[in-house]
């Protein structure tokens, strides 16, 4: 029990009777008259000064109320009216509780500022709204933190500390996305989605669900079967390599300039409980596109022919196209080049007259140059290519071929000239 001490001036002899009786002192007592008895008068020249212990009362005990709280999973809650304490002497300034414990998936805040174990605050702080708790967002379903309350006499609990219970009420999250890469796929080729390219986690757990939205080049496939706008597939699908992406091939701009190009698609993710990622607009896959040198495709003529007439159009080509390479990269080239229809002719010499066999060699011109064998012409310049031949019956054959470069492109070609052929 505490003491307070006092001092008052006593008698020698009062002093005396006071120890040896009970080891205190009183105030002098009145006679049996009602006046002061002179031997226990405390005033007049043999009075001394002498400490007085006399007890002091501690006061009422603060009593709590309430120290529980309700908080939405990731939100803040004040503490006014969820922590509660009071006192029957002692104001709310002077109630003044001590951390102990920390919460372990929150934070508890002094003016929005987390304080730390020890750290104090009183009931009036809490009443005025600067005491608060804040949740991390994670799953956990409580947390709590302890205190003890002193109003400056007396001390709650005794012993031990007391806590605040916190109850935390969920909230479904929406989705996250865990793996979204840029990932390279040759033009042309295709790409069997796995959880490494396109992965979403959800903290609650269940099935998630992808919403194909559009693509910018290519398909998306889900068992080898396109997938239309607003199509959907699983996490589990794609773990089990049901998802793939598949371009077509064809060049554009960057790819025909031997570039690489790229393709998106753009999808949405959510869980069961109706979380979705993100609540508006879509999620982006990128794939980058690598350039393949796509073959040259070439038609080649089997005859050119004319009823009558020396000059023939020679051009060995029907078509020639290459989505990746200009036309000028490309040369035809002579082969060989077939002599055309023997016949025999009567020659009067002066011995006599004899038979000659002749053979009538065509003649192969680009223009006015006549070309020979290993001559080449740009593949884009054919136009003037003519075979020159007095043939009446057939006039020969050219074997070209296609060069890139010192390349050969592809097989050698044999175009005939005949003259009246069944077909032409």
């Amino acid at each position: 029990m505490p003491f307070l001490r006092l001092r008052a001036q006593l008698t020698p002899a009062l002093v005396l009777s006071s120890v040896s009786s009970c080891g205190s002192v009183g105030p002098a007592l009145p006679d049996a008259s009602g006046s002061e008895d002179a031997s226990n008068a405390v005033d007049g020249p043999n009075a001394v000064d002498a400490p007085i212990d006399v007890p002091m009362s501690t006061g009422i005990p603060p009593v709590n109320a309430t120290t529980a709280g309700t908080v939405a999973e990731g939100g803040t809650i004040s503490l006014d009216g969820k922590l509660v304490s009071a006192d029957g002497d002692t104001g709310a300034t002077e109630l003044v509780y001590t951390v102990g414990a920390l919460p372990t998936t929150g934070m508890l805040k002094k003016d929005n500022v987390a304080v730390t174990a020890g750290a104090t605050f009183t009931q009036q702080e809490i009443n005025d709204g600067r005491i608060s708790y804040t949740h991390d967002g994670g799953e956990s379903a409580a947390d709590a933190f302890t205190w003890r309350l002193s109003d400056g006499s007396n001390v709650i609990p005794a012993s031990g500390t007391t806590p605040f219970t916190i109850t935390v009420t969920p909230v479904n999250d929406p989705p996250t996305i865990v793996n979204n890469p840029v990932s390279t796929v040759p033009e042309g080729g295709m790409e069997v989605l796995s959880n490494a390219r396109l992965q979403a986690a959800d903290a609650e757990g269940g099935v998630l669900t992808f919403t194909f939205l559009g693509i910018s080049r290519g398909q998306l496939q889900k068992n080898s079967v396109a997938l239309a706008t607003n199509g959907t597939f699983t996490q589990t699908d794609i773990a089990n390599g049901l998802v793939r992406f598949v371009d077509p091939g064809t060049d554009d701009t960057n790819l025909a300039m031997q570039s690489p190009t790229s393709a998106t698609f753009q999808w949405r993710v959510s869980d069961p409980s109706g979380g979705v990622n993100p609540p508006t607009g879509s999620n982006v896959s990128t794939f980058t596109i690598s350039s393949v040198d796509d073959p040259v495709a070439i038609s080649w003529r089997t005859q050119r022919c004319a009823s009558s007439g020396t000059n023939i159009l020679a051009n060995p080509v029907a078509s020639i196209t290459d989505p990746d390479n200009a036309l000028s990269d490309y040369s035809v080239c002579v082969v060989s080049i077939s002599a055309g229809e023997s016949y025999v002719s009567m020659v009067t010499t002066g011995g006599g007259t004899v038979t000659v066999t002749v053979t009538v060699v065509p003649v192969l011109q680009n223009g006015n140059v006549t070309l020979s064998v290993g001559s080449c012409v740009p593949a884009n310049a054919l136009t003037n290519l003519n075979l020159d031949s007095s043939a009446t019956n057939y006039r020969g054959a050219v074997v070209w071929k296609l060069m890139k470069g010192a390349v050969q492109v592809g097989n050698n070609a044999t175009v005939e000239f005949p003259v009246t052929p069944t077909s032409c």
